[in-house]
């Protein structure tokens, strides 16, 4: 769902708020049709600003940059991270609504053994 602000530049956040809240939906009516997850098995939702982008003015925590094992390739290093690249991605849905620009997809891999 494509949603910009009017011709003033105003979002309308109404908007956003759907469109959030349809992927999240969508991400928990996936979820449902998986198999039951391992015994220990966790989930990341991660967050990737713009390199150029400061952090949210006032936020109460500091951020905290992923697990190097989680770090994609980028201009600084191209190196993938081991945990990328899972067995299985099934894509969710990608959104720009307003200043909000997300994609949502689950990711399966093997399960990191010691």
């Amino acid at each position: 769902a494509l949603v910009e602000g009017d011709e003033d530049g105003v979002v309308n956040w109404t908007e956003v708020n759907e469109a959030l809240r349809d992927a999240l939906r969508r991400v928990a009516q996936k979820a449902e049709m998986m198999p039951d997850l391992p015994e220990g098995s966790t989930f990341t939702v991660a967050v990737e600003l713009r390199d150029d982008a400061d952090t949210p003015i006032g936020h109460p925590q500091h951020w905290i940059p992923s697990q190097p094992n989680l770090q994609p390739p980028n201009d600084t290093s191209l190196k993938q991270g081991s945990s990328l690249g899972g067995q299985s991605t099934t894509p969710i849905r990608s959104v720009q609504a307003g200043p909000l620009f997300f994609e949502c997809w689950i990711e399966q891999s093997a399960p990191v053994t010691s």
